[in-house]
């Protein structure tokens, strides 16, 4: 089985935290801030969460 790249982690001050949920808003939710309605905001803050979450749980699996 190929190897899959491990994206770089992601940044947790205030920059990298706008950053995740901007990534998410455009590229998961496909909404900008003309066309997002409150609940394509929680959905995008919610995946940039999940994100930050799963970084970590993955490197706990993996023992590093």
């Amino acid at each position: 089985m190929p190897r899959i790249p491990t994206p770089p982690p992601g940044r947790l001050d205030e920059d990298g935290i706008v950053e995740s949920f901007a990534h998410r808003m455009m590229y998961s939710v496909a909404k900008d801030e003309h066309t997002a309605s409150p609940l394509d905001v929680h959905h995008a803050l919610a995946f940039a969460v999940r994100d930050s979450l799963m970084e970590r749980w993955f490197k706990t699996q993996s023992g590093a």
